[in-house]
């Protein structure tokens, strides 16, 4: 997409917005007047209302990865960089809601009108993870057991809280009001974990 930097925001703001109403009840006539262009430059750009709506899943996952490369403090600590991470992508909530919220519902777009584009878009978050995991000090790690078994259960974990929170509809009113609860629950988890899995204070 090349247009000036003023119009082109125009139009990622608007076609977002009207895509969290749904994929079916967005109209690309709102999206035109909201952004103050015509129809046809819109078509022009992106081809149809489908290639609009999988440019800007792309878009979020590009700007949400910029993001997380910026923000991440690489830790020994697996657990702790997990951690940040995912509280990185909480605050993202906070500090670009409607990027975050269409690429929350997109995820339910894609699944419900395009599964065969799914494997197009990946998670922002897996590279992270496989990185954290190749830097992780596995002297933390109880000598009893298998630390490979240990992280992937880390892992499953993650996952798990990360599809749970993806079941949340970002596209709906009062989003911002689970954002404390997930928090306080990812936290739970993670102590449990590192209960579980790390050796005691005393033996590190």
């Amino acid at each position: 997409m090349s247009t000036d930097p003023e119009k082109r925001a125009r139009i990622l703001r608007a076609a977002m917005e009207e895509f969290l109403k749904g994929y079916g009840k967005a109209n690309t006539d709102v999206i035109v007047e909201k952004a103050g262009i015509s129809k046809g430059l819109l078509f022009h750009y992106f081809g149809s209302k489908k290639g609009l709506f999988l440019f800007l899943m792309q878009y979020a996952i590009d700007v949400v990865s910029a993001e997380y490369e910026k923000a991440v403090a690489w830790n020994k600590d697996f657990i702790e960089t997990i951690w940040d991470i995912s509280m990185i992508a909480v605050d993202l909530l906070t500090v670009m809601p409607l990027v975050l919220r269409f690429m929350g519902g997109g995820v339910f777009v894609i699944q419900e009108e395009f599964p065969e584009e799914a494997g197009l878009f990946g998670n922002p978050l897996d590279r992270l993870f496989k990185s954290a995991r190749g830097q992780m000090d596995r002297s933390l790690f109880r000598k009893d057991i298998d630390v490979e078994k240990a992280s992937d259960l880390i892992m499953w974990t993650i996952y798990g809280y990360n599809n749970r929170i993806a079941g949340y509809d970002w596209r709906q009113d009062g989003w911002d009001s689970q954002i404390e609860q997930i928090k306080k629950e990812l936290r739970d988890y993670l102590d449990m974990l590192r209960k579980l899995l790390y050796k005691d204070a005393k033996e590190v």
